[in-house]
């Protein structure tokens, strides 16, 4: 796979997980590894698909609104860096902590 075809694939995921939780678990279920990693901000990394999902479904539950911007996509072989941008409306525990009100 290319750099722009990985790329597009990226923007794609992107895209589900803006369209919501089930867009997003789908494509997740069609394209992602069975031994995924995940590697998150705040040193948090997140192995196989079955944490994964437990951790998006935590994110969708405290913020249900939650929406990604791509703000940089840097691709080489068959890795890829992606910084974005987040927001949503913090109704929910995340991590251990109470909604911000």
């Amino acid at each position: 796979m290319s750099s722009e075809e990985i790329k597009a694939l990226e923007s794609r995921v992107f895209g589900e997980f803006n369209k919501g939780k089930a867009a997003y678990m789908a494509v997740v279920d069609e394209i992602f590894d069975t031994n995924f990693v995940h590697h998150g901000g705040a040193g948090r990394e997140i192995r196989g698909l079955k944490d994964y999902k437990q951790f998006i479904d935590e994110m969708f539950n405290a913020f249900p609104d939650l929406h990604f911007s791509i703000d940089d996509m840097v691709a080489e072989g068959d890795k890829i860096v992606t910084r974005f941008t987040w927001a949503g409306t913090n109704n929910g525990e995340y991590m251990g902590r109470p909604p911000h009100k």
